[in-house]
């Protein structure tokens, strides 16, 4: 397998400091580079984590003929179930938005548009056809588990689903459970071969 890291818009090489929030607007231009990819790859599986999870999730909606395998790890689905700092609210306004570096600056605009970008998408569930494995810290309490649960019980139509709840992990599985992370890549993965045409 081929591994590729995108930056999202507005982080990275990928017009850092404008910020996006749009998470349907972002999953239009990660798609892009998954369709000249699904040229010279058989299977795609989209792994995202935090809010990265959520642009997967969307991805996934929209163009479900380009993701064969979704990995949603600590992501936020919920509307409302995260944490949202009271800093974060007043450092949004001027002239103490410039006391904030741009990427934080980013993230904040982003986290105080979640929920509504979430609600955008609570109808759209159902357009998910490919294999997911859903993890999860029960003990996060950044992107509650609740996120897990609520989009668990949203994927009716997903080719499989995996559910992991990991005991006292809070918001940090790409740490403390890289191999777990690395075999859900690879179960999904197999899973797609043995069932493609």
């Amino acid at each position: 397998a081929k591994l590729l890291a995108v930056d999202r818009p507005g982080y990275g090489y990928s017009n850092f400091g404008q910020t996006m929030i749009s998470v349907e607007e972002q999953a239009r231009l990660i798609s892009k580079v998954i369709r000249k990819k699904r040229e010279q790859h058989c299977e795609i599986v989209v792994h995202g984590s935090s809010y990265g999870g959520t642009v997967a999730a969307r991805i996934a909606m929209d163009y479900p003929e380009l993701v064969d395998g979704l990995l949603l790890q600590s992501a936020s689905m919920a509307p409302g179930a995260e944490k949202t700092y009271d800093i974060s609210h007043v450092v949004r306004h001027r002239p103490l938005i410039w006391l904030v570096p741009p990427a934080i600056r980013n993230a904040n605009r982003e986290k105080l548009s979640h929920r509504l970008q979430l609600q955008k998408m609570a109808d759209r569930w159902h357009r998910i056809r490919s294999g997911v494995i859903i993890m999860h810290g029960d003990a996060d309490r950044l992107i509650y588990p609740d996120n897990a649960i609520y989009a668990a019980k949203r994927l009716v139509n997903a080719a499989c689903l995996d559910f992991q709840m990991f005991p006292g992990r809070r918001h940090d599985l790409l740490w403390t459970k890289t191999q777990e992370l690395k075999a859900s890549l690879v179960k999904l993965l197999l899973f797609v071969r043995e069932h493609s045409d």
